[in-house]
């Protein structure tokens, strides 16, 4: 069975691979954590591929560097800014 992989802190899909088989009952796969049977949408120029928990949509790619306008702490923002303060 296929799945379908995304980065813990992000979300953004990594690759697909293929599930094992789970040794106790062989008609069930075992999916690791941070992965999918769900699959990902058609790469989308300027867009990254991102699972929400029930499916994928685009986010914008573009990284904005962000800093706090009271503590000057830098923040690097995937897709549209939207912190407060920042």
């Amino acid at each position: 069975m296929k799945i379908y992989n995304y980065r813990n802190t992000t979300k953004e899909y990594i690759c697909e691979s293929i599930a094992d088989k789970d040794p106790l009952d062989k008609d069930n796969f075992l999916a690791p954590a941070n992965s999918t049977i769900i699959k990902p949408l058609d790469p989308k120029m300027g867009f990254t591929c991102i699972f929400n928990g029930k499916e994928w949509e685009y986010r914008d790619n573009r990284v904005y560097i962000l800093y706090n306008t009271q503590t000057k702490e830098r923040l690097e923002s995937l897709g549209e800014p939207t912190k407060e303060g920042y």
